[in-house]
């Protein structure tokens, strides 16, 4: 596992609103002043970045074709609800989508005509879990400690869930260059001569996932890589 650290997201420079840790992850009042600036300098999804849309564009399209036949789906940690719209608005599913959000501040954009937005964390907002005939969650994972990782996926195998896709898992770069430059940007930063900006969460490389489910008492049954990066698991609990 591999620390993950960030100085600005959607280009909005984490300094301009906060003092940042690199030791201590990102705080609820972090990113209420995070979406307060994200809120003022956009206005719908369509101002977003090109190239953010078309990674999630590339994630609906997969989900699309693994929930056609589904009448009940739930979305764990939906964030702006841009995946979910475009399931809705430019593939036509038909269901209900659920969208689980512990956020309330990110959410503003949800189609709540046609998404029920659930405010609150995975499973406790979630009365019956079993009730879904799939359930996803999209880069949630990096937020995650190891044990609360496990605690995560644990929760999914005794919710009664039994078709999860874990999706847009960010996975550290394990090349002999990409682990110099990791090593040598910590050696700067522990040395005082670079400042490695906001603790943003954990990488775990595909084993390390494929272990934690695994004790998790999930099954991975696919597997895979999108284009733009990120990789997708999708789990049912071990009989």
């Amino acid at each position: 596992m591999r620390k993950l650290y960030q100085k600005e997201w959607f280009g909005i420079e984490f300094s301009s609103f906060a003092d940042l840790s690199s030791s201590n992850l990102a705080t609820s009042d972090f990113y209420a002043h995070f979406y307060d600036a994200f809120f003022r300098r956009y206005k719908s999804y369509d101002e977003l970045p090109d190239d953010w849309k078309s990674g999630k564009r590339e994630v609906a399209e997969h989900l699309a074709t693994l929930i056609r036949e589904r009448s009940r789906v739930l979305s764990i940690g939906c964030g702006n609800g841009y995946i979910e719209q475009q399931l809705v608005d430019e593939h036509g599913y038909q269901g209900s989508i659920v969208a689980l959000e512990p956020n309330i501040a990110c959410s503003q954009w949800v189609n709540k005509d046609r998404i029920d937005l659930v405010h609150g964390q995975f499973p406790d907002a979630i009365p019956d879990p079993a009730g879904f005939d799939f359930a996803y969650a999209a880069s949630i994972d990096y937020v995650f400690t190891d044990d609360e990782y496990l605690e995560f996926l644990r929760s999914i195998r005794y919710s009664g869930i039994k078709d999860f896709l874990l999706t847009i898992v960010f996975t550290p770069d394990t090349s002999f260059k990409g682990t110099t430059l990791y090593l040598s940007l910590w050696l700067a930063s522990r040395l005082g001569l670079r400042k490695q900006g906001q603790l943003w969460g954990y990488l775990r490389t595909p084993m390390e996932h494929r272990l934690t489910m695994e004790k998790a008492g999930l099954n991975v049954v696919q597997e895979g890589q999108y284009h733009y990066g990120p990789r997708w698991f999708r789990l049912k609990p071990r009989p």
